[in-house]
């Protein structure tokens, strides 16, 4: 014969729950944030990669170490986002390749834009530094906190 003394908590269940809805919650949180600082990123790159350097000959170039001046807009228009939900983790890039995140993008494709960022020796003009200030982790979690708003009441 055995012996045995059983427990039931009541609500445990409804905690669980609702301890899912509240890791949902912050998950997407978190992915409007990505979303808000990386738009916000694209939107000042975009804005900066608008100098115009002429679209026929004699062009244009912009210095060494600087933005490349805009001639066919090719490089202004592949710039994008993507923002991508992996389990738990949420993730993003900003970029010009065609692809970020190993999705292609709708924006189109820029191929010289790896030579620019400073792949090749002669000539190069990295532009996604241009954003570092602007599409950093502070404050992607700046606006987080922004978006984020307990189901329960709490802080």
């Amino acid at each position: 014969m055995a012996s045995f003394l059983r427990i039931s908590i009541k609500g445990l269940e409804k905690v669980l729950k609702n301890l899912d809805k509240e890791r949902e919650n912050q998950i997407k949180a978190v992915e409007k944030a990505h979303t808000k600082v990386a738009t916000e990123a694209v939107r000042e790159l975009k804005q900066g990669l608008s100098y115009s350097g002429g679209r026929k000959y004699p062009m244009t170039y912009s210095p060494k170490g600087q933005l490349p001046y805009l001639h066919t807009g090719q490089l202004r228009a592949s710039i994008g986002f993507m923002v991508a939900r992996r389990g738990k983790k949420v993730v993003s890039e900003v970029g010009s390749a065609g692809k970020l995140l190993g999705v292609k993008l709708s924006t189109g494709e820029a191929p010289y834009a790896k030579y620019l960022e400073g792949q090749h020796h002669d000539g190069i003009r990295p532009f996604l530094w241009y954003i570092k200030d602007t599409y950093t982790a502070d404050k992607i979690i700046t606006a987080f906190y922004t978006y984020y708003k307990p189901i329960q009441g709490g802080k």
